[in-house]
């Protein structure tokens, strides 16, 4: 059966006859966020709201995104890897941010292949359950032993 879901067109959060999240239009508070962040592997990280205004306590303590970087062994591999987490965006129909890049390594002069995963949610400006299923996800893949060739190690 087709739903429709009617959104306002200049609407940010969802209206009170649709709140697709389930959180009434808010995104997760930090609490929350460090509960659910323990079922995951501990290379996500939380990417926090910056204060703009340290007065302001109902900007801190908003968490932007789930982070998480893996290196590759090429930039082939690098891109086999996001075909899968496209695949699995696509299918769980909630999607990350994805990027590919290569970049100087910090430490010696030697380039290294990176590709990230920001998950969150933009309608809430922040994180809801979805993300953290969707990263719960990219870990159940990432065990998988086809997948592990396409890296160079797991960040």
């Amino acid at each position: 059966e087709f739903r429709r879901v009617l959104f306002r067109s200049t609407a940010r959060v969802p209206t009170k006859k649709c709140d697709p999240y389930g959180q009434g239009g808010m995104p997760l508070d930090y609490e929350t966020s460090m509960t659910l962040i323990k079922t995951l592997n501990p290379q996500w990280d939380l990417k926090l709201n910056p204060r703009e205004n340290l007065d302001d306590t109902t900007s801190s303590n908003k968490p932007l995104s789930l982070h998480r970087e893996f290196l590759h062994l090429d930039f082939i591999s690098g891109s086999k890897f996001l075909a899968l987490i496209a695949a699995l965006a696509h299918n769980n129909n909630h999607f990350p941010e994805i990027s590919l890049k290569r970049r100087l390594q910090k430490d010696a002069k030697a380039w290294e292949i990176v590709s990230s995963i920001d998950c969150y949610t933009p309608m809430l400006h922040g994180l809801s359950h979805h993300d953290f299923h969707l990263a719960c996800m990219v870990d159940v893949e990432t065990s998988r032993p086809e997948v592990q060739r396409l890296f160079l190690l797991i960040k």
